[in-house]
């Protein structure tokens, strides 16, 4: 085994390895035909494709800007794309493939002290890319596994052995993460932390270091309240003011239970690492970082985080932390068995632990191959995501389409293709909805969008025909009674069996556009304008 190793190396540089390992697992990562876009990719496409046409950070052009989004760098890298004339989802693709390769050679060259490890760093990237988690999320238009590449890679450079040259290196590529994603900051809090305490001689640096990260965050704070009158976002406003105890608690359960086979797997290595490890210390600190997370995400309430993509730097996480000390194990192993001081007896041994500690890899690949092997029997679709995507297109037709004013829960794909006038009834796009909304309740939520006359009001329907009324935002659970002050002023325009919901437009009676909206509707495949709500 050890001659296998030496003979790997010896003839092909691991880094030429690495590639082709990376470049197999690139391939069926985007060999899906599931469509795993996620409708509030729209939102930041829609920010970057005001900004890129010269009218701003704005949500609604001529209106003031607002900042509706958390992925500021990613956004501003959109409007990049279609300035370059990249759409904007095969601009989130490519970025997501460069974060992916950011996460898998950062976990390459972590495990690179570890002896005979080549084959299970090579291992290790092909996990990485065929967890399910990591197909998906790089297909959601969203900035996940970019973010997370970044993360990994400052990971990769806060790891010992210290240096001033990859402390700078973490410092700019944790300031390039943090306007990614605003939860960085435990990530820097942490690993500086850690750093300040371990590395007694360069306290200064360290310090100095992550002065230089402070003042990134207030100069672009700064910029946020010059430009946007608000140092937060929207969603700020709306995930951090819910009155429920622990408002993520959900969230994480389904988390613990989506995830559970990796979490026991990791849970079972780490421990086997943190009693047996020896010299060779694999089990960083910093790991604590990603735990961070956890504690986040329980005391917010996450809007659309399909494919678990706020925790999905911990499913990472957990992978590596298999690799790594079942690589240190086997290594250690390796060299005990080729020891000519132990006997035959000690060598099978040996080989039957050797043995054992495969069986982590062999679970966790044959969920991989199952999970991938099930997505391209069966794709994953969305009806109701195709149905907006296809509104909102139709929308875009009418003349004048930006003096259509619609209200609707999902700020998405409907806006985004449609050009129209939109108001955000979650609030995340409309500041005075996020201001006020949590003080003045729903009563006043519902007065305020009545108040606009919007031309078309969109609802969801249960299979019972009611109102969906388990939403974002205050109005989430008072769509039944926005419905109960509208529908004398408006009719149904259309309405589409979505497979586990039911969409529904209705446009207002004395709208200008009464008639290009109900003939829109019309040419939409399978409009049910006759439904009868409960």
């Amino acid at each position: 085994m050890q001659n296998f190793h030496h003979q790997v190396n010896k003839k092909i540089p691991s880094v030429i390895l690495f590639g082709i390992v990376f470049l197999i697992g690139l391939s069926l990562c985007l060999s899906t035909k599931s469509n795993y876009l996620i409708d509030d990719a729209f939102i930041t496409f829609r920010y970057s494709q005001h900004l890129a046409g010269g009218q701003g950070i704005v949500w609604n052009t001529g209106e003031a800007p607002i900042q509706g989004y958390t992925n500021f760098f990613f956004m501003i890298l959109i409007a990049l794309g279609f300035k370059l004339g990249i759409s904007p989802v095969s601009m989130a693709l490519g970025l997501n493939i460069i974060g992916l390769f950011m996460i898998c050679l950062a976990s390459f060259l972590l495990l690179r002290k570890i002896p005979h490890s080549i084959i299970f760093r090579l291992l290790l990237v092909l996990a990485i890319c065929l967890y399910p988690n990591t197909i998906e999320n790089l297909h959601t238009g969203l900035e996940t596994v970019f973010w997370t590449g970044l993360i990994f890679l400052g990971f990769f450079l806060i790891e010992e052995p210290y240096s001033q040259p990859k402390l700078w290196g973490f410092v700019f590529t944790m300031s390039v993460a943090v306007l990614t994603r605003p939860e960085t900051v435990f990530f820097v809090v942490i690993w500086l932390a850690i750093a300040f305490v371990k590395n007694i001689n360069e306290r200064k640096a360290i310090v100095f270091g992550g002065i230089t990260f402070l003042g990134v965050i207030c100069c672009y704070e700064i910029f946020n309240k010059i430009y946007f009158g608000a140092f937060l976002p929207n969603s700020a406003l709306i995930k951090l003011n819910n009155p429920l105890l622990l408002p993520g608690r959900d969230y994480l359960k389904q988390f613990f239970s989506e995830h559970l086979l990796l979490i026991l797997i990791s849970s079972v290595v780490l421990l086997l690492g943190i009693v047996f490890q020896r010299k060779n210390r694999i089990i960083s600190m910093n790991l604590l970082g990603f735990l961070s997370l956890l504690f986040f995400y329980l005391f917010t309430n996450p809007l659309m985080g399909m494919f678990s993509r706020f925790l999905f730097p911990l499913l990472i996480a957990l992978i590596y932390i298999i690799f790594a000390v079942v690589s240190l194990f086997i290594s250690n192993l390796i060299q005990e068995v080729q020891s000519p001081q132990n006997g035959p007896f000690y060598q099978v041994q040996k080989i039957f632990f050797f043995l054992l500690f495969l069986i982590p890899f062999f679970f966790l690949f044959r969920f991989e191959l199952g999970q991938y092997i099930s997505d391209l029997k069966n794709p994953y679709t969305q009806p109701l995501l195709e149905t907006e995507i296809e509104i909102g297109k139709k929308l875009s037709q009418i003349p004048d389409a930006e003096k259509i004013s619609v209200a609707f829960g999902d700020s998405g794909s409907v806006p985004y293709y449609s050009g129209v006038h939109f108001i955000d009834l979650v609030g995340l796009n409309e500041s005075n909805i996020a201001n006020n909304a949590n003080s003045l309740g729903p009563d006043w939520v519902i007065k305020y969008v009545m108040n606009k006359q919007p031309d078309l009001i969109g609802f969801y329907l249960l299979p019972s025909n009611e109102i969906f009324n388990a939403g974002h935002g205050v109005i989430g659970t008072s769509y039944s009674a926005l419905y109960a002050a509208m529908k004398d002023k408006y009719q149904v325009a259309g309405a589409y069996d979505c497979s586990w919901i039911t969409l529904i437009f209705f446009v207002r009676n004395d709208s200008a556009f009464r008639s290009e909206l109900e003939n829109g509707f019309s040419q939409i495949p399978g409009n049910q304008k006759e439904i009868i709500i409960d």
